[in-house]
């Protein structure tokens, strides 16, 4: 019988948790959770029922920005900030994201 080699598809996540973030970032849980409370991680959480969720694109966006702590990130007009909305990637406080106040 021949064997058929199959395509490797590789799935972008579109959210992940707090211990998914560090492990993207290639730091500890620990580390991330303290850069996190101190406002040096600019993303924000978005709260998925009672999970609180980080978009793996933003994530992306913020370490290709430079890493800004989260006052100039949100500043820029970061994606998904509060009052914000980037129609070219389509983010922002929108009817889409209810659960985000102004």
């Amino acid at each position: 019988m021949m064997q058929v080699d199959r395509p490797i598809i590789s799935v972008e996540p579109l959210l992940v948790d707090s211990r998914g973030a560090a492990g993207v970032l290639g730091i500890s849980l620990r580390h991330f959770l303290g850069l996190c409370a101190s406002g040096r991680i600019g993303p924000m959480p978005r709260r998925l029922g009672r999970r609180k969720l980080y978009i793996f694109s933003e994530l992306k966006s913020w370490v290709d920005a430079g890493l800004p702590v989260r006052q100039i990130w949100v500043a820029r007009g970061a994606p998904g900030v509060p009052g914000t909305f980037d129609l070219a990637r389509g983010v922002g406080a929108h009817r889409g994201d209810a659960h985000v106040r102004s």
